[in-house]
C-alpha cells in the first residue's frame, strides 16, 4: 500500500478531495495537511506550520507531493495576492533541500504554475484593483509580448503607474521562484517537476515567462526530469496517480481521433490534440496507435466554438446536441466492445454536455466507463478523466470507490456545473437578487437548495445513481461562490 504525502495548491476539493478519492481506488493512505495550515480563501495558509507538517508528514512515506504555490506562498491565490518579499518566498524553498537529505530514498514530486493574467475585470481571485483594470492589463501584457513599442505606450496610459509596478514585481518574485524550483530539479532535489501554466493564452506575460523557462531547461547540460504542460487545478490528482502506480510499466493510451481535436481550447494555447497527448504522458502513460493495444481508450468530446457554463452558457443547439450525442454512440461501441474508455467532455469551459450525458445513460454505458471529467479547463478535464481510468482500471464494478468517483464527477460537472448553476444564476438574476450570495448565510441556504437538486440529478443517473446519495449537510459552496461546489457522495446504504 502506497503511503503519500500531499502539499496540496489550496483547500478547495480539486486539490483536497479529489486526490483522496482516486487514492481511495486502490485503497492507499493519502496525508493532507491539517486544516489549520491551509489556506481559507484569500486568507493565506502558514508557511512555517506547512514546512512543519511536510517534515513531520514525510518522515516515513514513499512520495511526497509538493504544490511549490502551497509551499512557498501559502496557497494558490496568495501567490497572486500576498505581499511577502523575493527572500522570504524563496527561503521557503529550503524544506525541500533538507528532505533530501534526511530522507534520500523519499520520492520529491513537485509542481507549480506559472501566474495566470486573466483578461477580465474581476478581483475575485486578483488584487483589488483588478476589478477596475483588468482587462487593460490583459492588453498591456499581450503588447509587452508582442513587443510593439506603440500598443504598450497606449496600454501604459490606460493603466495608473503603481498598478503596472505591483503586477511586474510579484510576476518577477514568482518567475524568480520558478528559476529557483527548477534549479534544484537540475540538482537532483527533486525527482520529478512540473511547471504547469493555468488559463493560458497564445500572447501575454505567462506565455513569455514560459517561454523563459524552457530557455532555461534547453541551456541545462542535462535536463532535469521536468514535465511542462497547460493545467493547475488537476494536478494534484495527477502526480498522486503517479505516485501510486509507482514504477510500473506505463500504461498504453489510445487517443480516438475525431474532428475538431485541432481546435485551441478556451484558456488554452495549443490544440486539444496537443493538450492530450501532455496529459497522456502527465499520467505516465504512453500513446499507441491501435486500440486493441490500449488498455485506456481516450475519447474527448472537442471544444465548440463558443460557450462557457460559467460565464455565457450555451445557447440551445440541436445540431450541437446531436453532435454530443453520435459522440456518445461511438463511447457504447467502444464501451460494449470491451474498451476502458476515459471520457474527457471538453466542449464547453467549466461544464460538461447534459446531451452527452444523457445519451451515455440511454445506452445504460455510464457505470461502465474507465472515467469522465467536464470541469473547467480543457487540461483539468483531461488530466482527471485520465487519472481515474488509470488508476481505476480493473478496480470498478458496483459500489466500488471508482464507481463512487465517477459519480461524484458526473453530478458535480453536469448536474451541478452544466445544469444546476446554470438555474440558479438565471433564476436569481431574474428576480432581482445578487448571483452571488453575500453572506456565509446566504451560502448555506443557497447550498442546501443546491443538494435538494443535486439529488434529481443523481436520480437521472438511473441504476447507477441508486446505488449512491449525496449527503446533503456537506454540500457547500466552495469561497462562498456558485462557481464551486463541494459535495459528498457515498453509497446509497451507507
Amino acid at each position: 500500500m502506497s503511503d503519500i504525502v500531499l502539499l496540496p495548491a489550496d483547500e478547495r476539493p480539486v486539490h483536497l478531495r479529489h486526490p483522496q478519492l482516486l487514492a481511495d481506488v486502490v485503497g492507499a493512505r493519502l496525508h493532507l495537511p491539517p486544516a489549520e495550515a491551509r489556506p481559507d480563501g484569500r486568507r493565506a495558509g502558514d508557511p512555517v506550520v506547512l514546512a512543519d507538517w511536510l517534515t513531520g508528514a514525510a518522515s516515513h512515506a514513499d512520495t511526497a507531493v509538493v504544490s511549490i504555490d502551497g509551499l512557498c506562498h501559502g496557497g494558490l491565490l496568495a501567490s497572486r495576492l500576498s505581499d511577502d518579499p523575493s527572500d522570504e518566498v524563496l527561503a521557503r524553498l529550503s524544506v525541500l533541500r533538507r528532505l533530501r537529505h534526511a530522507r534520500p530514498s523519499l520520492t520529491l514530486d513537485a509542481y507549480a504554475v506559472v501566474t495566470r493574467l486573466p483578461d477580465l475585470d474581476d478581483a475575485t481571485e486578483e488584487p483589488g484593483y483588478w476589478a477596475e483594470h483588468g482587462r487593460s492589463l490583459a492588453t498591456w501584457s499581450r503588447a509587452l509580448h508582442r513587443g510593439d513599442d506603440a500598443a504598450v505606450d497606449t496600454a501604459r496610459r490606460s493603466l495608473p503607474r503603481e498598478v503596472r509596478d505591483d503586477v511586474a514585481r510579484r510576476r518577477l518574485r514568482n518567475h524568480t521562484l520558478l528559476l529557483a524550483t527548477l534549479a534544484l530539479a537540475s540538482e537532483g532535489v527533486l525527482d520529478r517537476l512540473v511547471l504547469s501554466a493555468d488559463d493560458t493564452a497564445p500572447d501575454g506575460l505567462p506565455a513569455a515567462e514560459a517561454a523563459w523557462l524552457d530557455h532555461w531547461v534547453t541551456a541545462l547540460g542535462s535536463p532535469p526530469p521536468l514535465e511542462r504542460y497547460a493545467g493547475a487545478d488537476e494536478i494534484a490528482g495527477v502526480r498522486v496517480v503517479r505516485a501510486l502506480r509507482g514504477g510500473v510499466e506505463r500504461p498504453r493510451v489510445a487517443l480516438v481521433d475525431a474532428p475538431g481535436l485541432g481546435r485551441v481550447a478556451p484558456y488554452e494555447a495549443v490544440p486539444i490534440r496537443a493538450t492530450a497527448r501532455s496529459q497522456v504522458d502527465a499520467v505516465g502513460g504512453r500513446l499507441v496507435t491501435d486500440l486493441r493495444d490500449a488498455e485506456v481508450v481516450l475519447v474527448v468530446l472537442p471544444p465548440e466554438p463558443q460557450g462557457d457554463w460559467a460565464l455565457a452558457p450555451p445557447e440551445p443547439d440541436a445540431a450541437r446536441d446531436q453532435r454530443h450525442r453520435r459522440c456518445a454512440d461511438d463511447i457504447a461501441d467502444l464501451v460494449h466492445a470491451g474498451a476502458w474508455v476515459a471520457v474527457a467532455d471538453t466542449a464547453f469551459p467549466n461544464g460538461g454536455s447534459p446531451a452527452l450525458v444523457e445519451r451515455l445513460a440511454e445506452h445504460g454505458v455510464l457505470a461502465a466507463l474507465g472515467a469522465y471529467a467536464g470541469w473547467n479547463t480543457a487540461g483539468n478535464t483531461l488530466g482527471s478523466a485520465l487519472a481515474q481510468a488509470v488508476v481505476g482500471r480493473g478496480l470498478g464494478g458496483p459500489g466500488s470507490a471508482h464507481e463512487r468517483l465517477l459519480v461524484h464527477r458526473l453530478v458535480e460537472d453536469v448536474g451541478y456545473m452544466a445544469r444546476v448553476r446554470t438555474a440558479l444564476r438565471a433564476e436569481r438574476r431574474a428576480a432581482g437578487l445578487a448571483v452571488e450570495p453575500r453572506t456565509a448565510t446566504a451560502a448555506a441556504h443557497l447550498a442546501a437548495t443546491i443538494a435538494e437538486r443535486l439529488a434529481g440529478e443523481l436520480s437521472a443517473l438511473g441504476e447507477l445513481g441508486e446505488r449512491w446519495r449525496l449527503v446533503a449537510e456537506r454540500t457547500r459552496l466552495v469561497w462562498s461562490s456558485t462557481f464551486a461546489c463541494d459535495i459528498e457522495v457515498v453509497a446509497a446504504d451507507g
